[in-house]
């Protein structure tokens, strides 16, 4: 029960504690007057983990024809926010539970 309510912990706050850490490291770089560009590896693999809510949304409601962004918005801005949760909840269950049957196994 204890791991269960850390993974929903750690998929509340580890997605926050990225976003801030991201934040830090773009300051950073646009601090040194280095341009970032949207399609570089760099930044692609940096912001992966908070993408993958957006590939969620368009695996549950693929586009029939082209809607206009300002209606995809809220459920796109939505559907990142949940991916994003349930992304780290995942990783911090695992994590607790390999941490746990380590410790039994010593």
């Amino acid at each position: 029960m204890k791991r269960i309510l850390f993974s929903i912990g750690g998929g509340v706050v580890f997605p926050i504690l990225y976003f801030l850490l991201l934040w830090l490291v773009f300051s950073i770089i646009k601090l040194f007057n280095v341009s970032l560009r949207g399609d570089s590896w760099s930044f692609l693999i940096l912001i992966s983990p908070l993408e993958w809510g957006g590939r969620f949304y368009n695996f549950l409601f693929p586009a029939q024809f082209e809607k206009p962004f300002a209606l995809l918005k809220g459920p796109a801005i939505l559907s990142d926010l949940v991916g994003a949760f349930l992304l780290f909840a995942v990783l911090t269950y695992a994590f607790l539970w390999y941490r746990s049957r380590r410790k039994r196994l010593a």
